[in-house]
């Protein structure tokens, strides 16, 4: 990708940034996303690389993301603004009204996608809203790597809020007793889970259908490799329209539960608890 004028401003150094040339087939008008939060660089790189991921596996699934890079200019003094590139989808619906389409688009990612070495994680740093994750890097064992970053969120809670009497004694229990008990028997006696490239930060706001083509989109990602159930931990949020059952129900069609089949979604919820607690 050249150095352009983009929306009025001069765009330096974005070759390393960009993307392969895009698919052959026709792909709508690019967009322009601009980030002002913490850490803006590794936040657009984070985003870049998750959705590549994802169109590699499901192209018509997420926008296409053609490069990132910084503005010229800068908005303060000592403060950068970066880019993302992507193609242009028309937001309808959210989150999309057709649990069944979306659930089985969202399913076939799942199933279809393919960890690079077979573990958990991911090749470079993302970001769950402006919170650096710590998912980039690999594990053998999913309850691992979802206590690492459960225990980030954790840490990042206390550094900002301080004690909260009985809730951090909460949060040690969850971190030693629960996520062992509900998480290691995936991947004991036999059993073995499969990790998959999932979103990251999938709610309501993130989901549409383009009211161009009526096919349901995903967008802004901070994906890595899990087990696909920890996409579905947004969902259990009753704020959420996609908390509604005919969203989870659906899905469970298209990918049953894990065995053994307790109830792991309300442990995953505690990673978008987390992120509400510190944002």
């Amino acid at each position: 990708m050249s150095s352009s004028e983009i929306s009025g401003q001069q765009a330096l150094d974005v070759d390393r940034h960009a993307g392969e040339q895009a698919p052959s087939d026709p792909i709508p008008k690019p967009t322009i996303g601009s980030s002002f939060e913490l850490d803006p660089e590794v936040i657009k790189e984070g985003e870049f690389e998750s959705l590549r991921a994802l169109g590699t596996v499901s192209r018509k699934f997420v926008p296409f993301a053609y490069g990132w890079g910084k503005f010229g200019d800068k908005t303060a003094p000592g403060e950068d603004v970066y880019f993302l590139l992507t193609s242009f989808h028309n937001v309808g619906q959210q989150p999309p009204a057709d649990p069944s389409t979306f659930t089985a688009r969202l399913a076939d990612l799942h199933q279809r996608s393919k960890s690079p070495n077979g573990k958990f994680g991911f090749h470079t740093k993302t970001c769950l809203a402006r919170l650096p994750q710590v998912t980039d890097h690999w594990e053998e064992s999913w309850a691992a790597l979802y206590k690492e970053q459960l225990q980030q969120l954790v840490r990042l809670d206390y550094n900002k809020n301080k004690d909260w009497g009985a809730f951090h004694p909460i949060c040690s229990l969850i971190l030693d007793k629960v996520i062992p008990r509900l998480l290691e028997p995936l991947q004991s006696e036999g059993r073995s889970i499969k990790p998959c490239l999932v979103h990251g930060d999938l709610w309501d706001e993130n989901t549409a259908t383009d009211a161009g083509t009526g096919e349901p989109f995903i967008f802004d990602a901070c994906s890595f490799y899990a087990h696909n159930e920890y996409e579905l931990g947004n969902w259990r949020a009753a704020r959420h329209r996609l908390s509604a059952p005919a969203y989870i129900e659906s899905y469970k069609q298209h990918f049953p539960p894990s065995e053994p089949s307790k109830s792991r979604i309300p442990l995953l919820i505690s990673s978008a608890y987390g992120q509400t607690l510190i944002i």
